[in-house]
């Protein structure tokens, strides 16, 4: 029997529930806006502890930031694998040093914010197959200009190491531009073999481009760069320029990436567009940015630094925080009823879905995850109303799929908005001995009708097979284990055995990934994956397509595939209908075990430090917007 601590607790997540009192246009932008929009406005001053300072904006002073339970910063080359596409690593921490060519996420939506972008808003011609980009005059710490080149050097190692990138799907991006030409300085245009969707690609596609240092085109700290010259019409040299001198860059920049040691004194990282730098690196993990200077981007940061605080678990932090020794920190849910003084509550929506993700190659039990009655079942055992309500406090919504039911928007479906296989103990049993397994609640479930045949277990699955896995997920988090403690007890009455493995998020990474049944990686069964932040406009190419660089679970679907082309290859700007049928396929086909999306986190901001919210639902921070006020 779990014990749930149960509490009183009114957030403003309630306006999420709001949804139906709004009307959206067809446009995302639009959509996600409007709602997010009057969603942080209800936020402002929903659940405060303290009063906020309104003086006058002061320059200069170090703000602590709080990483979540058992995360730092492990990756500083943006150029990211899937081993290393955390949130902290990408979203918080390479972006404050290196911006990508257009910036994901605005503070109060989850679409491109092209005002702070490196680049203009990108033009379309020759049916969709010709991208036009006028780049923003931004320049290095050094001072020398952000070109097309640099655009370019970035994009040479992708062709050369796409099987090395986290977003990665075989015949998409990289591999739809037939050509990339630079014109000038400020402007290149991409060739496309295909016809776009514009609003996906824009939104999708376009956001990965980073442009890094020519400094970087080198195999060694002691060898010379390539010049990365870019005359008028040509594309300029470089170690870069030749497939087998890209790949011996990229191995390069890997190598120095995995060495954190260096990552404050190896002069590779301290050449930087965004507005801050790497000043200390310790062996804990703690990391100190310092401002950049000469940052020519739209908004000047006013924090001289920002420090990161590694924690093991909410329990410490809390007790940091308490102390007032955190400037941006955060609550669990089972403490959020005791006020922390001198800190205003605010809490951080995501464009993001939560599930458990299982391992499809897994040679024991992958050919019983791809049963999809099995999947259901396991869906029908997770009691989503009873987690909301009493470990979320009502602060957090159903989730069946891979888009977002909140804020709401054009790409939600029918489908997933009525909740499909939602807690049903009873189906669960009848559909696993509907299907040649014999139910012991409270025990352990076998297959007693081997098969392939109607009222059969399936393929690959021999007599006496037990429905038994093991669950791994991130520790130190107070709500993720009680979470797992009911999910546990609730499979249990289907004689379905969670065995819970709970590991630091940052160790997770190197157990849990793509693999094949003979690899030993492959030993993985089941992940409880804290949130999956969605593109502006969601697809899941990357996550479920065939190859795939992030499907962890390995799944493999043609007819997916199919509606992943459909939806990529659209000609128009508006939401086509391939859009929707693709996130019925996922949530129908039960392709992970959906779970309860909470918020990001209960962020708590000290009085006197301005700007942090609202906080945007990409999960991205944006220090240069920071600042204290005077008297603070």
């Amino acid at each position: 029997m779990v014990k749930i601590l149960r509490m009183s607790l009114s957030l403003c997540s309630r306006a999420l529930y709001l949804r139906n009192r709004f009307s959206f246009p067809r446009k995302a932008a639009v959509a996600s806006a409007v709602l997010t929009v009057a969603f942080i406005a209800g936020c402002s001053s929903a659940s405060s502890s303290g009063t906020s300072s309104s003086g006058k904006p002061e320059s200069g002073g170090t703000v602590t930031f709080a990483l979540p339970p058992g995360t730092t910063p492990t990756w500083i080359f943006p150029f990211v694998n899937s081993s290393q596409g955390t949130i902290v690593n990408y979203n918080q921490w390479d972006l404050q040093m290196w911006r990508t060519l257009y910036y994901m996420g605005t503070p109060t939506s989850p679409d491109v914010d092209y005002s702070v972008s490196l680049a203009y808003p990108p033009t379309y011609s020759d049916n969709n197959t010709v991208v036009t980009i006028h780049m923003r005059p931004y320049k290095w710490s050094d001072g020398t200009p952000v070109t097309s080149r640099n655009v370019l050097f970035w994009f040479n190692l992708l062709r050369a190491e796409k099987a090395n990138w986290w977003l990665y799907v075989p015949t998409y991006f990289p591999d739809d531009v037939a050509s990339f030409h630079i014109v000038s300085q400020s402007e290149f245009v991409l060739h496309l073999t295909r016809t776009v969707n514009p609003t996906e690609f824009s939104q999708n596609e376009l956001l990965s481009l980073t442009p890094i240092p020519m400094s970087w085109d080198r195999t060694s700290l002691s060898g010379s760069a390539g010049t990365g010259s870019t005359p008028p019409a040509g594309t300029g040299t470089g170690l870069d320029m030749t497939p087998k001198g890209a790949v011996a860059v990229y191995s390069f920049l890997e190598a120095q990436s995995k060495d954190q040691t260096t990552y404050a004194t190896n002069p590779l990282w301290k050449m930087v567009d965004g507005p801050y730098r790497v000043e200390s690196f310790l062996s804990t993990g703690q990391t100190t940015l310092v401002k950049n200077d000469t940052y020519s981007g739209p908004i000047k940061p006013r924090i001289d630094k920002i420090v990161y605080l590694p924690f093991t678990s909410d329990l410490s932090e809390l007790s940091a925080l308490r102390s007032g020794g955190i400037d941006i920190g955060y609550t669990d849910y089972a403490d959020v009823s005791s006020p922390v003084p001198g800190y205003q509550l605010i809490p951080w929506p995501e464009w993001a879905f939560n599930s458990m993700w299982i391992n499809y190659n897994n040679p024991r039990v992958g050919p019983v995850f791809r049963q999809q009655y099995v999947r259901e079942a396991m869906q029908s055992l997770v009691d989503q109303t009873t987690i909301i309500k009493d470990v979320y406090h009502g602060d957090a919504y159903p989730s069946f799929g891979t888009v977002p039911l909140k804020p709401a928007s054009p790409y939600q479906t029918k489908y997933e908005l009525s909740l499909p296989f939602s807690y049903d103990p009873s189906r669960a049993s009848a559909l696993l001995t509907g299907h040649g397994w014999t139910v012991h609640p409270n025990g352990v479930t076998t297959c007693s009708k081997p098969g392939t045949g109607p009222g059969e277990c399936g393929a690959g699955i021999a007599k006496g097979a037990a429905l038994s896995f093991t669950l791994v997920y991130p520790s130190g988090n107070q709500t993720t284990t009680v979470s797992k403690e009911i999910e546990k007890s609730d499979f249990a009455k289907a004689g379905i055995v969670l065995n819970l493995d709970a590991v630091p998020l940052d160790s997770v990474f190197s157990d849990v990934g793509i693999c094949t049944a003979s690899q030993p990686l492959c030993k993985w069964q089941m992940f409880d994956f804290p949130n999956y932040i969605e593109y502006p406009y969601p697809y899941e190419g990357n996550t479920y397509g065939t190859g795939g660089a992030y499907n962890i679970s390995n799944y493999s679907s043609p007819t997916f595939m199919s509606l992943l082309h459909a939806v990529l290859s659209y000609p128009g700007s508006s939401l086509p209908t391939s859009a929707i049928a693709e996130g019925n396929y996922l949530a129908s086909q039960v392709v992970s075990i959906w779970q309860p999306q909470p918020y990001y986190q209960l962020t708590e901001i000290k009085n006197g430090l301005e700007g942090v919210s609202p906080q945007g639902p990409q999960t991205t921070i944006e220090p240069e917007r920071w600042y204290y006020t005077s008297g603070s």
